[in-house]
C-alpha cells in the first residue's frame, strides 16, 4: 500500500513538475470525499465496500476534470494551470460537500461516524483484514 502511495505521488509531481503538488491541492481528496457523501446522501448506503468504491471513482473523476480543465487552451497544461485547476475543483467540491452534511443531519452524523472511526459493530475478521 505504501509503495502505491509514493508512486502516485511521484506521478502527481512528475505531471505538475511541482515538488508540492499532493492529492490535496490537486483535487483528488476533494473527489472522493464528495462522491461518498453523495452515495450516504442519496443511496443511504453505510457499507465499507460503497464508500471505497465510491472514494476511487470520484478521486479518478476528479483527477481527468482537474486535467481537462489543466489542459485546456493555447499551451496545455502547465504546473501553473494544473494547480489552479486543482484549486477550483477543490473549493467547489468541498463546497458542495458541506452543503449536503449542512442539509442533511442523517448524513452528517454518518459521515462522522466514518470519518472519527470506531470499532463499534465491527466483528473480528474484519478487523484482521
Amino acid at each position: 500500500m505504501g509503495v502505491a502511495l509514493a508512486v502516485a505521488g511521484a506521478i502527481m509531481q512528475a505531471l505538475t513538475r511541482n515538488p508540492l503538488a499532493d492529492s490535496g491541492i490537486l483535487g483528488i481528496n476533494a473527489g472522493a470525499a464528495f462522491t461518498v457523501v453523495v452515495t450516504v446522501f442519496l443511496l443511504r448506503e453505510s457499507s465499507l465496500a460503497a464508500y471505497a468504491l465510491a472514494g476511487m471513482f470520484g478521486a479518478a473523476a476528479a483527477g481527468a476534470l482537474v486535467y481537462g480543465l489543466g489542459s485546456a487552451g493555447r499551451g496545455g497544461p502547465t504546473p501553473l494551470r494544473l494547480t489552479l485547476a486543482g484549486v477550483i475543483v477543490t473549493a467547489f467540491l468541498s463546497a458542495l460537500t458541506t452543503l449536503i452534511l449542512i442539509s442533511d443531519r442523517e448524513t452528517l452524523e454518518q459521515i462522522r461516524f466514518w470519518t472519527a472511526g470506531s470499532l463499534a459493530g465491527r466483528d473480528m475478521p474484519l478487523l484482521r483484514q
